[in-house]
């Protein structure tokens, strides 16, 4: 895949510019983020033999948490980048690892992950590296936050895991989905709408539970959430559909729309690319109604969240096309796990001391990789 140009079985596709109206700057501190992330991704098991370690950095991962948060704290940004490292390694055990296909294992890792929520953020025993990493994050996010906060979060998270539950036992079948079935999973739950409040939390920003509504009658910070989730996915679906193809993952919209409209894959990328610009649109009309909603109390809170949206949005298109982890597409034989995958069972902790040499961290400057 090449910017502009996609491959996939016969067809040559044009990719559209993804041109969104939001800055993308990048912290200074973004080599250094990567450095941490990597030393940290060994500590908790989800990188360490050389094949793991050179997909960690070939992601370059540091270069998106750099700009979801370009004027934050170096620690902010070491937070953000290993919570994507989390959730990549973790997205890549649900789609091409053990968790696909050992539904048994992945509730019990789900299991354990609701467990590591502890709403005083105390320290929990783990069994696996996914529960030990997650464990670590929550601690260092949760800490500075309000218990509704923590509490509303967990539910939330809870809600994911059984949506990505459902996920997988549909893609276990082989089955794939319609676009209004696909469109139902992702908004019953989905990854990428944490991601937003954990990115938020990150930087200390808490909105108030009132502005997210209820279930029935959600409130104007969860619409925002959400269709900034359905931009990103639709971003990422369009981008990602040649590793999808070939990783068998028929959770990519793009796919979806091609089956269910019996038309071809262009015709299908041009669907998803209009569903982003009237995405856009939504959000810009949704922020209107936060900020009147807010108040001028929070005026500060509004505009903080709506920057860091934008700069995620952005940002994220950037990295689209930056990172190797959709261009370097390898043949995944079903039913077997992809080999840049550790194994998520924790087996023993790691030296003290002991991590990547010095020439994985070289890599994440930009040199060549080992």
């Amino acid at each position: 895949m090449t910017q502009g140009r996609l491959i996939v079985g016969n067809e040559s596709l044009i990719v559209p510019e993804l041109n969104l109206p939001f800055a993308s700057l990048l912290h200074p501190g973004a080599v250094a983020a990567g450095k941490h992330c990597l030393g940290w991704a060994y500590r908790m098991g989800l990188a360490r033999n050389d094949i793991a370690v050179r997909h960690l950095l070939a992601a370059r991962l540091e270069r998106l948490g750099a700009r979801i948060h370009p004027h934050a704290g170096q620690t902010t940004v070491d937070l953000v980048t290993d919570w994507l490292a989390w959730i990549v390694v973790f997205d890549d055990h649900c789609d091409e690892g053990e968790l696909r296909y050992d539904l048994q294992l992945a509730r019990t890792v789900f299991d354990e992950l609701m467990s590591a929520l502890t709403e005083d953020c105390a320290s929990v025993q783990t069994r696996t590296t996914l529960g030990k990493s997650f464990a670590d994050l929550w601690q260092r996010t949760a800490a500075d936050m309000s218990l509704e906060w923590r509490r509303r979060f967990r539910g939330g998270t809870r809600i994911v895991l059984d949506s990505i539950n459902t996920e997988m036992t549909r893609q276990a079948s082989g089955r794939v989905p319609t676009e209004n079935e696909l469109a139902a999973e992702r908004a019953s739950g989905s990854i990428n709408r944490t991601a937003i409040e954990v990115w938020l939390a990150c930087a200390g920003i808490e909105i108030p539970a009132r502005l997210f509504g209820t279930e029935a009658e959600p409130g104007p910070a969860e619409n925002l959430m959400r269709i900034a989730e359905n931009i990103i996915w639709w971003c990422n679906d369009i981008l990602s559909l040649e590793k999808d193809i070939t990783s068998h993952d028929q959770s990519n919209v793009v796919i979806a729309t091609r089956h269910g409209r019996g038309c071809s894959y262009q015709e299908a990328v041009n669907v998803v690319d209009l569903n982003i610009k009237n995405g856009i649109e939504e959000l810009l009309l949704e922020e209107k109604r936060f900020a009147d909603l807010a108040g001028p109390d929070l005026a500060k809170t509004v505009q903080d969240s709506c920057v860091m949206i934008h700069n995620h949005l952005g940002g994220n298109v950037e990295w689209l096309l930056e990172t190797a982890r959709y261009r370097e597409v390898a043949p995944v034989e079903f039913g077997k796990a992809a080999n840049y995958l550790e194994s998520c069972l924790l087996v023993g902790d790691s030296k003290k001391g002991a991590g990547p040499t010095s020439r994985y961290a070289a890599g994440v400057d930009g040199h060549e990789l080992p």
